[in-house]
Parts: C-alpha cells; sequence; structure tokens
C-alpha cells in the first residue's frame, strides 16, 4: 500500500522522471507538432545564436526552453528548461517563438499536479511554496496528513490541450485482464490519462495510454415500476339468526355465535425511498460494495455516494440498493435472496435452508450446487 506522506526522495543523482509532457521519448523529431495560433514565428533562423531563450511546442504544449545548438537552415536543437541535456530536441522553426512562456515551476496554492514519486505518477493539490524550487503538495483521496515537500524535478501539470477524454469523464479501462470502470483525474498527455478505479483506493490510481482506455457504455435507467395496492377485502355479510318460536320459551337458549369477518390482507409496506446518510451497496463488477449516501446526484435519481475507503462517486440509480438487515428474532425462508458479504465485498445468492446453529446453506447466483456454502447469519443480509 502506498503511503505518500513516508515516501523516500529520490536521490539526487537519479535520472530525472520523463514528464507526461513529453509523453514518448525524446529523441529527434521528424513530424513537427502543431503550431501556435499564429502559425508563424516572430523572427528569423539568424535571430537564433546559442544561449537564445524561446518557446517549443511539444505534443500541443508551449515550453520554455534554450536554443543549444544550430543546425542549420531552419532547425537547431534546443534544451529544455528544468530538465537535463537527455531530453535535447531537433527541431524546426515551425515549433519555435520568441520569449519564454511561464515557467512550469510556477505552481500556486491550488494548482493540480501530478508528482512522480519511484517511478509512480499520483494526483495531487499544491497547498503552499516552501522555497524557491519546492512546493508542499497534499495527494488527493487521501486524509489530510497525506502531504510531502516535492522539488521542481518531480512536480508538473497535467496536459491542458486537446485529448481524447475530459477530467471527470467514467471510462472502462483494461487491468490485469479485466476491464474495470473508472474515472479520469487528469490528462498526462496527450494521449495518456490518470484513472482512478471505481470502488478502489487511491493507491490503485494508474496512467494509462490509449490503448487501455475507452469510452464507458451509456448507463440505462429503467423506468419505475408503479406499485398497484391490491383491491380491499370486504367483508362478508353478518346473517342473522331467526328467534325460535315462543314453545321454546323456557328452554336454555344456545348462544349465537359471534359473526367472523373475514381477515384483512394489509397492503404490502412500500420500501422508503433512499436517503441522505444510509448505507447502501454499489454495484461493481458483478458484485456490490459499501457505501454511504452523501448527497443527491447532479442527474434524475442519481446519488452521491461515499466508499468506506473514502472514494467518493455519482451513480446511477440502478447501481444503488438499501444494505438490507434481518429483523431481531427472524429468520431467513427458503430460498430467500440475500447479499453474503465476503472481505467488505457482497455477492448476491439465495439462502436454501438453514445448515447448523447460525449458518444458512448459501447458492450464489449463476453458480450451481457444486458451489454451495455454509454462511454464518452475521455475513448475510437480506434483499
Amino acid at each position: 500500500m502506498i503511503r505518500p506522506h513516508l515516501l523516500a526522495r529520490a536521490a539526487s543523482g537519479a535520472v530525472l522522471v520523463l514528464t507526461a509532457t513529453f509523453g514518448a521519448a525524446c529523441t529527434p523529431s521528424t513530424t513537427p507538432a502543431p503550431t501556435d495560433a499564429s502559425g508563424t514565428a516572430s523572427f528569423g533562423p539568424n535571430d537564433l545564436a546559442p544561449g537564445t531563450h524561446v518557446t517549443v511546442n511539444k505534443n500541443g504544449q508551449w515550453l520554455p526552453a534554450t536554443i543549444a545548438q544550430p543546425l542549420g537552415g531552419d532547425r537547431f536543437i534546443v534544451a529544455y528548461d528544468g530538465f537535463g541535456a537527455q531530453w535535447n530536441e531537433a527541431v524546426g522553426m515551425d515549433r519555435i517563438k520568441a520569449g519564454a512562456a511561464v515557467a512550469p515551476t510556477e505552481y500556486h496554492p491550488g494548482d493540480k499536479v501530478l508528482v512522480t514519486t519511484q517511478g509512480h505518477v499520483m494526483f495531487g493539490d499544491v497547498l503552499q511554496q516552501v522555497s524557491a524550487g519546492t512546493w508542499r503538495v497534499h495527494y488527493d483521496g487521501y486524509g489530510p496528513e497525506a502531504v510531502e515537500n516535492v522539488t521542481s524535478d518531480r512536480i508538473q501539470r497535467p496536459f491542458l490541450g486537446v485529448s481524447a477524454h475530459t477530467v471527470g469523464e467514467a471510462v472502462m479501462v483494461e487491468a490485469n485482464g479485466q476491464t474495470l470502470p473508472a474515472k479520469v483525474l487528469a490528462a498526462t498527455a496527450q494521449n495518456r490519462w490518470m484513472v482512478r478505479f471505481d470502488g478502489f483506493n487511491p493507491q490503485y490510481d494508474q496512467e494509462v495510454p490509449t490503448e487501455r482506455i475507452h469510452t464507458a457504455p451509456p448507463v440505462v435507467v429503467a423506468a419505475p415500476v408503479a406499485v398497484v395496492a391490491p383491491p380491499p377485502v370486504v367483508a362478508p355479510p353478518v346473517v342473522e339468526v331467526p328467534a325460535k318460536p315462543e314453545k321454546d320459551k323456557g328452554k336454555k337458549a344456545k348462544p349465537k355465535p359471534e359473526p367472523v369477518a373475514a381477515p384483512v390482507v394489509a397492503a404490502p409496506a412500500a420500501a422508503a425511498p433512499l436517503a441522505v446518510g444510509e448505507a447502501v451497496l454499489v454495484s461493481q463488477r458483478n458484485s456490490w460494495v459499501p457505501a454511504t449516501i452523501t448527497a443527491a446526484g447532479a442527474n434524475a435519481g442519481s446519488w452521491k455516494i461515499k466508499y468506506e475507503g473514502g472514494n467518493e462517486d455519482e451513480v446511477a440509480p440502478d447501481r444503488v440498493q438499501r444494505l438490507g438487515a434481518l429483523a431481531k428474532g427472524s429468520r431467513y425462508a427458503p430460498n430467500q435472496p440475500v447479499m453474503v458479504e465476503w472481505h467488505g465485498v457482497y455477492v448476491p445468492g439465495k439462502a436454501l435452508k438453514e445448515d447448523g446453529k447460525g449458518l444458512y446453506r448459501i447458492r450464489f447466483d449463476g453458480q450451481g450446487a457444486e458451489s454451495d456454502e455454509a454462511v454464518p447469519v452475521k455475513r448475510l443480509h437480506p434483499r
């Protein structure tokens, strides 16, 4: 488990980690990147002597650099500010313009940033500037103790150019042979994104390329099913028993039977709507994860929820159900649908029968009798 506030800093002599802005390896480019809005440079090749400060277009972003060596014609080797010589690159005039851009090492409180630590990219917020080249950062999704002072060689801004996926977008990501739902935290390059998997803590955040990320299918919300109340039960009429003739006067009369009304069948109680603060289960990859409703969602019927690990999300109503509880003294009926808890995750099944004191024989949905299991009642919840 990653604990950001305990992570050791990389040794000062270690090779700088390639930032997301650079994307692929910085070998000499043969295909120029898009130019700026002006489309033309504001100076000529003869103006670019070694040491001249310029701004270079790299994957759609303008980065500060210095002319290191003219190559002849309109091509030059540039050294990017804040990076070692291994990232020097040969570029043409169509990617160069005069003047230095705002240095990427100028960060302010509240800025969203990407921090490299032990080869892993993490998402966070700048809290304050500690010194000329050091900032205090809080790691996103962790508690207030997850803060660290980081230097300029480990921090960068997210990619702000045009990309295929936007911040906050729900996506599907291929991981370990599965396709899992996730949310985009930030773009790290034009074709790479930081994602957080639904139901997982921030230590599982990943930077993924185009081939592993896909647009999530639209959520189809089923129309609400109308609850039809049963017809009222009408008691049968009470039939009067006629009095016996006078000749029977003096004999002890048999007591009249009390009229018996037909039993009243109560309409089934409608389930109360979900409410803020209620414990619920959220559907995740054919299982259910416990969470708490924190607020109504922005979309009709959706809910904002907070998982037990602290991660927050907004989910459609068809992915949420109440975490039921068995009434005290009650028992599960044969074949009653239940949710079975297993290490914090819930899977659906049905209680076949009692299987000893405090145990029920469970058959899991989609499984045969060979997978039946005797489960303690404390791990079961009605559904």
